[in-house]
């Protein structure tokens, strides 16, 4: 059976943080949106990264769901700026 991944919406994003802010546990959250709290956890972490990005002027860059084998290509990157 193929896995589906479903991308949050805009409206879900503005409903989890107002939740969020609201004192809502991610179990909360996602029970309310019909999502399994660990996707409610990564799109915290998600906006947490663009908040930091913004203040610093940089940039982050993550593998997309599922495709393991970008992981090794990040890293290289991540290696080649540093150096």
């Amino acid at each position: 059976m193929e896995k589906k991944y479903l991308h949050l919406s805009e409206e879900e994003r503005d409903l989890i943080a107002v939740l969020k802010a609201k004192g809502k546990s991610l179990k909360e959250i996602g029970e309310e949106l019909g999502r399994n709290k660990s996707t409610i956890s990564r799109e915290l972490r998600r906006v947490e990264h663009e908040q930091i990005n913004n203040a610093l002027g940089t940039d982050s860059f993550f593998c997309n769901s599922y495709h393991s084998w970008e992981k090794g290509t990040v890293e290289n990157l991540i290696g080649l700026i540093r150096r």
